[in-house]
């Protein structure tokens, strides 16, 4: 693995862990209905860096 795509790994799982951490503390929230892909355990982690799809809306 090349340099760079380890550092875009790196970039993508700190915002991943830094995001979480700021829903986790009342900072973030999310207004999605609970059938949103992003109320699944699991998927939830992508919630804030994967933002496509919220809503149910596409």
């Amino acid at each position: 693995m090349s340099r760079l795509a380890r550092y875009i790994v790196a970039a993508y799982l700190g915002a991943v862990l830094m995001s979480k951490g700021l829903e986790r503390g009342g900072l973030l929230s999310c207004g999605c209905p609970t059938d949103c892909w992003c109320k699944r355990p699991g998927l939830s982690v992508f919630r804030w860096t994967f933002p496509v799809g919220h809503g149910g809306g596409g």
